[in-house]
């Protein structure tokens, strides 16, 4: 989860495959119900609420950025990435 710049949303990535933005209120937190899902919520074989869904991803959400400025960018990590050998990217598994 990361609060924006002006810590007006939050953003939140989790183990249900979804990327979600919430509005803080004066004493709640709730799905943005200006930003819906376009497609078929369904996320690692669930159907989800489309309501704040901003993305559904094939794995769990481990790693959440949120560019404070504009607030219009959020990067992700997922669990179990993998990248083939002659990936231009390392990580700790690429490398063996």
């Amino acid at each position: 989860m990361r609060f924006s710049g002006i810590s007006l949303s939050v953003v939140s990535g989790s183990d249900d495959c979804t990327l979600r933005l919430w509005r803080i209120g004066a004493d709640s937190l709730d799905p943005d119900d200006t930003v819906r899902y376009a497609g078929q919520p369904l996320a690692c074989n669930q159907l989800q609420q489309p309501k704040g869904l901003m993305a559904i991803t094939d794995d769990a959400v481990e790693v959440l950025h949120f560019m404070p400025l504009q607030n219009n960018r959020a990067a992700v990590g997922l669990n179990n990435i993998l990248l083939p050998n002659n990936s231009p990217f390392k990580t700790p598994l690429s490398q063996r």
